[in-house]
């Protein structure tokens, strides 16, 4: 089946970037500056509208309570020159979409009527140069699931005074906690949706008792956790946490001074 010309309506939120303008980047190609697209990273909502044309992707959605549609991609842009690696196509996203059921193939005679000339050039406007290329909204439905499984594990860590970012690539899907101890290194948890699973990045000093069903990942020279979607996350994370506040409470324990005179 060919995804061009196709349409399809959302039956279930996920993460798309829409378009709403372009800015001068940082980047040159000899004496040319690059001119980037710029995108909101938002979630499609269920009766939304995705338009796969000849002439790109857009998104016909809502804004403001009024119908709205601008040009959309369904991964992050990369930067200006970087090349494309492994990364899947919208193509490939749609159809995996559709499978699973989270966007149905709609007739034309049923997909919303868009003036496309004119939604392309409404997401053409000049923003100021080097702006960001992607601005995050809204969370994708992943990392709002993500964050609740792994609320009082970041509660712990920020309480220890661990630095903490997310990564939210809910088109993929996967999702990020990445925080770094100081003295002990770096932990980061992935969780990768589709099929379902966890990558664990755990310091050997403060690794956990790893479950039934725990396997090495080797990735980029590194010896990573994978654990199937069925263990209980949340348990081997509390045992993580517990053994970063007992590394800190030995660390921070005074040395012992001389015998005091009797």
């Amino acid at each position: 089946m060919s995804i061009r010309n196709t349409f399809f309506r959302v039956e279930e939120p996920f993460r798309i970037y829409r378009q709403f303008g372009r800015s001068e980047s940082n980047t040159w190609i000899g004496r040319s500056r690059v001119i980037s697209n710029v995108y909101h990273a938002l979630n499609v909502q269920v009766g939304d509208e995705l338009h796969a044309l000849v002439g790109g992707l857009f998104v016909a959605d809502r804004r403001d309570g009024l119908p709205d549609a601008a040009p959309a991609r369904l991964s992050a842009p990369k930067p200006p020159l970087e090349k494309n690696y492994g990364s899947a196509t919208d193509e490939e996203v749609l159809r995996r979409l559709a499978r699973q059921g989270v966007v149905r193939e709609i007739q034309r005679s049923e997909a919303r009527e868009i003036d496309y000339p004119a939604a392309r050039a409404a997401a053409q406007r000049e923003l100021p140069e080097r702006h960001p290329e992607v601005v995050e909204l809204m969370p994708s439905p992943e990392m709002t699931a993500f964050r609740g499984t792994v609320a009082a594990f970041a509660l712990g860590l920020d309480e220890l005074g661990a630095k903490m970012g997310w990564r939210d690539h809910g088109e993929r899907p996967t999702v990020h906690l990445v925080a770094k101890i100081e003295g002990l290194g770096r932990i980061e948890i992935e969780r990768a949706f589709i099929p379902g699973y966890h990558i664990l990045d755990i310091p050997d000093a403060i690794a956990p008792d790893w479950p039934e069903g725990a396997e090495d990942h080797v990735w980029a020279g590194r010896t990573l956790k994978k654990l199937p979607k069925q263990v209980e996350l949340a348990e081997v994370l509390d045992d993580v946490l517990r053994n970063v506040a007992d590394r800190l409470l030995v660390d921070e324990e005074p040395a012992a001074g001389p015998p005091g005179p009797r």
